[in-house]
C-alpha cells in the first residue's frame, strides 16, 4: 500500500524519528495487518520518503507499507484515519510496491512569503545564473556548495515562492535555500 498523509501543524514541529514511532504506533492501534522483518528484533516493513526540516509542513509525505494479509486501500485508510492525531491525516491510499525514497527526485515546496519588486529580480536571477551558493553548518563546520542544478522551477506567486528542487539521493533542503535566497535579496 503506497499511502499519501499529511505532515501539517501541531505534527510539522516533530522530529522525523518521531513521525516514525507514530506511524508504527496508528498502525498497531488501527490493528492494520502490517509484515514485519525476520531477525531477532523484528520492525514493520515500513518505507517513507526523505524526512523534512523541522516545522516545514507537507501535503503530500509518502509511506509504503508492506501487508502480510491483503486489506483494500479504501479499508486500510479508513483504519488508518481513524488512530491518526490531527495533521497526520491520510490523503489516499493505493496497491502499490513502490519505495517512495528510491522513487522521488523532486519535491515542490512553498515559502509564503512577502516579496519586494528586488526580491523578485534576484528570485530572476538566480533561474538565468549558472551557479547558485548556499552556506550551512555540517558537524561543526561551515559548508559552502553550488547547488543550481539542484534548483528545478522557481517562481513567484500566491504570496510566495514555489520552489522545485532536487529530493532523494542528492537534494536540496528548502530551508538552506531561503537562507541563502533571503540573504541576497
Amino acid at each position: 500500500i503506497l499511502l499519501k498523509h499529511n505532515k501539517l501543524y501541531p505534527v510539522s514541529f516533530m522530529a522525523h524519528l518521531d513521525v516514525l514511532r507514530a506511524v508504527t504506533r496508528i498502525i498497531r492501534r488501527a490493528a492494520l495487518p502490517v509484515a514485519f522483518s525476520q531477525g531477532y528484533s523484528p520492525h514493520m516493513k515500513l518505507f517513507f520518503n526523505q524526512p523534512l526540516p523541522l516545522a516545514v509542513e507537507s501535503r503530500a509525505e509518502y509511506l509504503s507499507v508492506e501487508l502480510e494479509e491483503d486489506i483494500s486501500p479504501e479499508e486500510f485508510l479508513r483504519r488508518y484515519n481513524g488512530e491518526a492525531p490531527v495533521g497526520m491525516e491520510a490523503v489516499s491510499a493505493t496497491e502499490s510496491d513502490v519505495n517512495p525514497a528510491s522513487e522521488t527526485d523532486s519535491a515542490l515546496y512553498f515559502a509564503k512569503i512577502r516579496l519586494s519588486a528586488a526580491q523578485t529580480d534576484v528570485l530572476r536571477e538566480i533561474t538565468e545564473k549558472k551557479e547558485f551558493f548556499v552556506t550551512y553548518a555540517q558537524k561543526d563546520k561551515t559548508v559552502t556548495k553550488d547547488v543550481r542544478d539542484q534548483i528545478g522551477d522557481l517562481s513567484a506567486g500566491d504570496g510566495g515562492i514555489y520552489m522545485k528542487l532536487a529530493a532523494g539521493n542528492v537534494n536540496l533542503r528548502a530551508d538552506r535555500f531561503m537562507n541563502a535566497f533571503c540573504e541576497m535579496a
